[in-house]
């Protein structure tokens, strides 16, 4: 199959969007199909091994959304061009070159798939007015989500009968690493996300003070991977804290750099609720780090718990879980051995399979428009 993949971001923007997007467009290639990217983030000299078509539009820089319809008589000419047998929009809560593109693709007949990878908690409202202009939720269009949950949410928010699944997915060969040697008081947490409200970075910062006081006289330091809005706002928090010698923010790292940076951590924490799925927190699982996050986030279908981290209701419950994992050598030991020796069900093959299954479902419902290609069996 031909397959547009098109999305608002891609890299040199780093987040689970873009890192999902790579790693969906190499397997596709790699089982012998023609992935492309359409995106209106802009060029850095990268190449790739598949084609990446980046808009020549304006976008406004905070967010990275484009700014002028001339976007969508581009995207129409790449579809038009490339005789697509189905094109995947990937998109957020707000995703104006995804959503904008799922109408460009209706209208040429292109066999459809949109998935949202975020938790649309709180937007009923406005997905039923947007619905009640445009009618998208009858479009001959598959929706997905990328994990049970968030699929749960999205059909109700979307007022979407059916909603399926297209789960993110980890190469574990990425993340294993040798366990690096450290003196046995000194403990460090490592979280990975962007710095946005909705991430709730803030709260694990003051979470750290009770976490130090139950640690007692094992020292014990945070890192905190990623950039945003936020940023600003929580160093001046660190400060306020007097926690400048304990915590870290680290910027954005490569792939490569995170994979290091857990090799020298020993537990990975994720205070976020709206959580659609947590590909940080799988990739840390892989890693060898025991995770501890939050029940209700799309963390419940990746971690086992008490086998491969620990889950909170709530966030007294995070910062005892959290408590635990640091007393408790035995249990953190435990965790960690099961991460690095057992394989996760998240993997390529498994997320590939199942793409490739709504792929040709949504070939053989919509499939009469500009491709006549017989559906691969």
């Amino acid at each position: 199959m031909k397959i547009a993949l098109i999305c608002d971001w891609f890299h040199p923007r780093i987040g689970g969007i873009e890192i999902h997007l790579q790693g969906l467009a190499e397997s596709l290639q790699a089982a012998g199909h023609q992935p492309e990217i359409i995106t209106a983030t802009k060029e850095f000299g990268r190449a790739y091994g598949f084609p990446v078509h980046r808009l020549d539009v304006p976008v406004k820089t905070r967010f990275g959304f484009i700014s002028s319809l001339s976007a969508f008589r581009q995207v129409e000419f790449l579809l038009k061009k490339g005789s697509f047998d189905v094109a995947h929009c990937h998109g957020s809560i707000l995703s104006p070159l995804a959503y904008g593109s799922v109408y460009v693709a209706k209208k040429l007949q292109i066999p459809t798939v949109v998935t949202c990878h975020s938790v649309l908690h709180y937007y009923n409202l406005l997905f039923f007015l947007l619905d009640r202009l445009f009618g998208w939720s009858k479009w001959p269009v598959l929706f997905a989500s990328v994990s049970p949950s968030a699929a749960r949410i999205m059909s109700k928010a979307g007022r979407i009968n059916q909603v399926y699944v297209l789960p993110n997915a980890v190469r574990e060969s990425s993340w294993r690493r040798p366990r690096l040697s450290r003196p046995h008081d000194d403990l460090t947490l490592i979280s990975v996300m962007r710095l946005s409200i909705r991430k709730r970075a803030y709260v694990l910062i003051k979470m750290m003070p009770e976490i130090l006081r139950l640690a007692g006289s094992r020292r014990v330091r945070l890192i905190i991977v990623g950039d945003g809005t936020q940023r600003s706002f929580l160093t001046r928090l660190i400060k306020r804290l007097g926690l400048q010698e304990v915590v870290e923010l680290a910027g954005i790292r490569s792939q490569q750099e995170i994979a290091d940076a857990f090799s020298r951590a020993d537990i990975f924490v994720l205070p976020t609720n709206q959580e659609a799925f947590g590909l940080a927190a799988l990739e840390a699982r892989v890693a060898g780090l025991p995770v501890v996050g939050m029940r209700m986030s799309g963390l419940q279908h990746l971690i086992e718990d008490g086998k491969e981290g620990l889950l909170a209701s709530d966030d007294d419950e995070f910062v005892r879980h959290l408590a635990a994992l640091i007393q408790n050598d035995e249990l953190r030991e435990r965790i960690a051995l099961h991460n690095r020796t057992v394989s996760t069900i998240w993997n390529w093959q498994f997320s590939l399979a199942r793409h490739l299954e709504i792929y040709e479902n949504a070939r053989r419902e919509f499939g009469h428009g500009q491709s006549k290609k017989e559906p691969s069996r």
